[in-house]
């Protein structure tokens, strides 16, 4: 029978000690729960990337390129050229 309480002691301290170290311990200055979460978006993460150019992107990003960049816009780029160089002369 005390067999029995203390079983019954330990199964009912076994959680709440677990919980207060949980709770109360540190590694590398971090406490567990935070780590739990570095755990978990580690997993979440995608394992592999992948690279494509932003070249394939360009459509969008039109606004970036810059003119001369693009060869079919050449002209565009000769008058921008010689506007901004008659800008400089007066």
């Amino acid at each position: 029978m005390l067999a029995g309480q203390a079983l019954r002691l330990l199964v009912t301290l076994l959680p709440f000690l677990l919980v207060l170290v949980l709770a109360c311990y540190q590694h590398a200055g971090r406490y567990l729960e935070v780590w739990l979460l570095v755990l978990l978006r580690y997993q979440l993460r995608p394992k592999r990337y992948l690279w494509r150019s932003i070249r394939h992107f360009e459509q969008h990003l039109s606004s970036l390129t810059l003119e001369r960049d693009a060869p079919d816009r050449e002209e565009g780029v000769r008058l921008n050229a010689l506007t901004s160089t008659e800008r400089k002369r007066r």
